[in-house]
């Protein structure tokens, strides 16, 4: 159950490096992103850039924020063995993750446009998954 556990921590930890990772890439973004730009009419781009940009920072910000504390708690208090550690990181990872899914599956249906909600969709679960293999874990030690 050892490799399990660590198979658990390693997921969740590189969850919360893809999170934030996705932050500053959002955060970092003065043009529209392909899906983005797919989705917008050429005729208002212009218009909408500077509330664009304010809200890919909002975004941004939020993402790198939860991916940080995600993986503060993954390498310190999880792999401590704090109680609700997991539950606490699951919650985070996957109420963004499938917030976002949820959002660009709304733009796609809208638009038209192609957006990458499948891909988070899947992250969202890969950390469902990653949570329930580290719950396995915990509670097939030795009390």
């Amino acid at each position: 159950m050892k490799h399990v556990k660590r198979l658990s921590v390693m997921l969740l930890a590189g969850l919360s490096l893809y999170l934030t990772a996705f932050g500053l890439l959002y955060g970092t973004r003065l043009e529209l992103m392909p899906h983005h730009d797919a989705a917008t009419p050429d005729d208002v781009t212009e218009q909408i850039l500077p509330l664009y940009r304010t809200l890919m920072r909002l975004t941004g910000a939020a993402a790198t924020a939860l991916g940080i504390i995600s993986l503060y708690i993954v390498l310190g208090p999880l792999r401590a063995g704090v109680k609700g550690a997991a539950l606490v990181v699951c919650l985070c990872l996957t109420g963004f993750f499938a917030a976002t899914a949820l959002a660009a599956a709304q733009l796609q249906a809208v638009s038209g446009a192609t957006t990458h909600w499948p891909v988070m969709a899947g992250l969202a679960a890969l950390t469902v998954f990653a949570f329930g293999l580290h719950r396995f874990a915990v509670s097939c030690e030795a009390p």
